[in-house]
């Protein structure tokens, strides 16, 4: 059954794309706790955003797409935000497709490959992405490095995180625990009972 405006929260796809696109000093806040790092300006936040490359071929609608200021360099850090509540597909091999979509979106016929953006997908998943290892993390970051030497990255400065609230292990800030656990909280009581409409959240050093 979908659920009405007043019954939606935070981890629902639609509320958290909207508010992230109406704040987006708030969606740079988020960007920070999860990649543990300060960032520049954000110069756009798009919710929703479709990418269709050829009439025939599958296009991609990304809950949030964000741009850098790029502090002066003249191209900015791509980021896509996903927001996934539900086990549904392959996430490894979705956001292999997602940051490929990224990348033909950005580059021009003729330009060089050294002008695409260092992007970013994360994806923030209200479960364990490996549920099968012995140690569940929270946080898996995943970048192209060589097999035979992993001190050796390939430097196509693309990257994928998935945060996972039901993570166990101590391997990322209290800040991003608090994130986690209220994407998890609020999302269980979406599907047990409707939920007030909320104006302000603080929790997780961060408000919404």
């Amino acid at each position: 059954m979908a659920k009405t405006y007043e019954e939606l929260t935070f981890p629902d796809d639609f509320m958290f794309s909207k508010i992230l696109e109406m704040k987006p000093e708030l969606c740079k806040e988020l960007l920070e706790l999860v990649l543990d790092r300060k960032l520049g300006g954000i110069v756009s936040v798009n919710r929703e955003k479709p990418i269709e490359i050829t009439a025939n071929g599958r296009g991609v609608r990304f809950d949030i797409y964000a741009e850098a200021d790029g502090n002066g360099k003249g191209k900015g850090d791509i980021y896509d935000v996903e927001m996934q509540n539900a086990k549904i597909g392959s996430l490894p091999k979705r956001s292999r497709y997602a940051q490929g979509m990224i990348d033909l979106n950005l580059i021009e016929r003729g330009a060089e490959y050294k002008e695409l953006n260092r992007s970013y997908v994360i994806f923030i998943c209200n479960f364990n992405l490996f549920p099968d290892r012995k140690h569940r993390r929270h946080k898996y970051t995943f970048a192209n490095l060589c097999r035979e030497d992993p001190s050796i990255e390939l430097g196509d400065e693309a990257e994928k995180v998935f945060l996972c609230t039901e993570g166990t292990e101590d391997d990322i800030s209290e800040d991003m625990k608090a994130f986690l656990r209220y994407i998890a909280e609020h999302l269980q009581t979406s599907l047990k009972k409707p939920s007030p409409r909320r104006r302000c959240i603080r929790d997780g050093g961060m408000s919404i």
